[in-house]
């Protein structure tokens, strides 16, 4: 992601996966009460179901992939759980994850 900007194809998926999880969410009358009363109480207003929805759709390829870069600015950090001869048969690989 850091290097490969994502396709028009995966970023439209995800954005549809994203806004079905939020509508999905709100689906039956008590959820839909919960989000009203949200909204009304909310710093956005009656509008904030609508205003999350066009933010998703306002997202752009250059926003994942700068935001990937953001995130993976640093260095990895490993974390491993082995025994002791899987540590040294393995040793070679674990001495390449240094250099990256």
């Amino acid at each position: 992601m850091k290097g490969e900007k994502v396709t028009v194809e995966e970023l439209n998926n995800a954005k549809l996966s994203l806004k079905n999880e939020i509508l999905t969410s709100i689906e039956g009358s008590a959820e839909k009460t919960a989000a009203l009363g949200d909204g009304h109480s909310g710093f956005y207003g009656l509008s904030q179901l609508n205003q999350k929805l066009e933010i998703i759709d306002k997202i752009t390829a250059d926003d994942i992939q700068n935001a990937a870069k953001y995130i993976f600015s640093g260095k990895p950090l490993y974390s491993i759980v082995a025994t002791e001869n899987t540590l040294k048969n393995n040793a070679e690989f674990l001495n390449s994850l240094k250099t990256t």
